[in-house]
Order: C-alpha cells, then structure tokens, then sequence
C-alpha cells in the first residue's frame, strides 16, 4: 500500500529529526541474503543490442550541485567501464519536485532514464508537499553514499571571523539576524531547525531550490550562512572564501578533519542523518530482468578503482551498496516516516 502523504501539515521538526535516523541505520546494516530467493535473474528480458542510445541520468537539483557532482563522477566512471554513454539532465525546479515528478510520471521504463536522488529529499517532496507521486512509482537500483550538511560561512564576512559556538550565541542575543540558506521542508531546514531549537539560536531561513544556488547568494553577500555539500564548496574553501563552521553529522568529515562535527558543540545528532543518502533509481514499471541488470552494472562500476579515484577527485562520497540494502534504506526511510504523521503529536499546527 503507497505511503503517499496522508497529512498536508509539515511534521514537527523534532520528531521528524529522530525518525530520519531510521532511514541513515539501514545504510549502516549489511544483510547477506539474497534479492533474487534463489529465482531467474531474468537477464534474458535484456535486449542484447541495449542499450543503443545515450542513457539519461536525471538531477532533480541545478548543475554545480552535489548530487550533480555526485551523477557526472558516475555517468563519467560508467562510460569508461562499459563503452556505453550516460547524459547528466537537470531536471530542476520547486526545490525538486520538478525533477522528482518527471521520474515518476514521464520517465519511461525501457532503461534510458534513470535518478540520481537523495533518497531523504525525496521523502519529504513525497510525503511533505504537493507532489504527483508516491514511494511506489521509483524503483532503487543502487545506493551511492551518504554525504553530511556542511555549513559555511564567507571568511571575509563578520561570521568568519568567529568560532560556530560564537555564531550561535550571536544568534541567540539577536534573533532573526543572521540568514542561513536552506532548501524548504529538506534535511537542510530541518537539521537548520534542530541546531535553533537546540542552541536557542534564531535564524532567518531563506529558501533557495538547491544548495549550489545558496552558495552562490553567500558569495554575492545575499545571506550569511548556508547549507551545502562538501562538493558545492570545495573549490571556495580551497580559495579561502568561504570557511566551513559546522559539520551535521557526529564524526569529523575527512577533508575536513579540523571543522567540528554537530556533536562537537553540543547539538545531539544521529550518526550519518542529516544529510543525502543517494541512489541510483528508475521508474517502478521497469521489467526485473533490466533492473537487475543496471544494478549489478552499476555495483560493477562503483567498486572498481576508476570509481574510487574519480570520487575523490570531485569531491564526492562514495560507499556503494547494492539493490537489496538500497531497497531496504528507501522502504524504512517512507514507512517509518509515513507512519509518524499519523501518530498523535507527530504534527505541528
């Protein structure tokens, strides 16, 4: 039974903050049986001269972003493993619902068009806003990585010439002064939601359709923080103009070992939750046999070392897992939250 939204009102960010750790735990879970229960792989449903055009990989969010980063570094890998070409399209637009949208209701089933997506971002455009869709029209193929909210600064500006504690308490003794980028009803507002109610901090939230769009209104002076991705603003923290302030997971962020973690300042945060788990998906109608064969290809490809190299070149995480855990991180990431919005208490007016 689909868990499309059954409530129009947003959840309370405090309850939604603990649920989303069930989505980040099955990521952390190895399970060793088997997808298939031993049937056909169904292979022979593969058309041998497939695939005979460019597959497309669709972001929902604009370029520059991480998860376009994210599907360049696997379209680029892909390639130079099969001799096959994948296209990026930024299907972007309402904070992605545009492009979460399309691959529910347009993309056809034949293997051309495939999602790149967060599997938490998408959650919240399902059950969250107004969208066309449910949980049922996407099909997981495979799991990419997790990758932590790093907020960020300009170094040149008053915020970075302070410490994240010190950001805090300014937030604090002048509420609503300081604007932090965000992307509306994602793990960017809620986690920006959980530091506020946590620090006593009040922000003034502004809304932007990706992360790469927040970074660039903090470069021109438009807001004073924001929420991004390590690939968003690697190349202005090597330049030295931004400077990031606070990881939101609670290790430390390797290329970023010295920036303290949530858990470092005393904001009590979940392992690997607010973030983006990304995947690879495809429409739900696609046949089995296919399924299972971009999946296994796509495992092929994120294990090898091309993958890992070109991962780390960009910027970008990877910690593949494949059809069966990505299966299972997308179910429990819409039941659980599903759920919750019909538990009493679990709304906000």
């Amino acid at each position: 039974m689909s868990v499309k939204r059954r409530s129009r009102r947003l959840l309370h960010w405090g309850v939604l903050g603990a649920l989303i750790l069930l989505i980040a735990s099955c990521a952390t879970t190895t399970s060793g049986s088997s997808e298939d229960g031993g049937s056909a792989d169904g292979s022979e449903t593969v058309p041998e001269s497939y695939p005979e055009r460019p597959v497309e990989l669709t972001v929902v969010y604009p370029a520059g972003g991480g998860m376009d980063v994210t599907a360049r570094a696997l379209g680029s890998v892909a390639e130079k493993e099969s001799g096959d070409e994948f296209r990026v399209i930024n299907r972007d637009g309402a904070g992605g619902l545009v492009g979460h949208t399309y691959l529910a209701k347009q993309a056809g089933p034949d293997g051309y068009e495939l999602g790149v997506v967060a599997v938490d971002f998408l959650v919240f455009d399902t059950l969250l806003r107004d969208s066309e869709f449910s949980d049922e029209d996407f099909a997981p193929l495979a799991y990419i990585a997790f990758d932590p909210i790093i907020q960020v600064v300009r170094a040149d500006s008053e915020l970075g010439d302070l410490s994240y504690e010190e950001i805090l308490a300014r937030g604090k003794q002048n509420p609503g002064d300081i604007r932090v980028g965000i992307m509306r009803d994602t793990t960017f507002d809620v986690f920006t939601s959980v530091v506020e109610g946590q620090s006593g901090a009040e922000f003034t939230k502004v809304p932007f359709d990706g992360g790469q769009p927040g970074v660039t209104a903090l470069l021109g002076g438009q807001i004073d923080m924001t929420n991004a991705f390590y690939a968003e603003v690697e190349p202005y923290l090597k330049s030295g103009e931004l400077k990031a302030v606070a990881i939101s997971d609670t290790e430390p962020y390797p290329a970023l070992p010295d920036v303290p973690t949530a858990t470092d300042v005393g904001i009590d945060v979940p392992e690997k939750t607010f973030g983006a788990g990304r995947m690879i998906v495809a429409p739900n109608e696609m046949e089995e046999g296919l399924q299972k064969h971009l999946a296994d290809m796509f495992m092929e490809t994120m294990e090898g070392p091309v993958a890992a190299a070109e991962f780390a070149d960009v910027g970008a995480p990877l910690d593949p897992r494949g059809r069966e855990e990505a299966v299972e991180i997308y179910e429990t990431a819409f039941k659980e939250l599903g759920d919750a919005i019909e538990q009493p208490g679990g709304e906000s007016g």
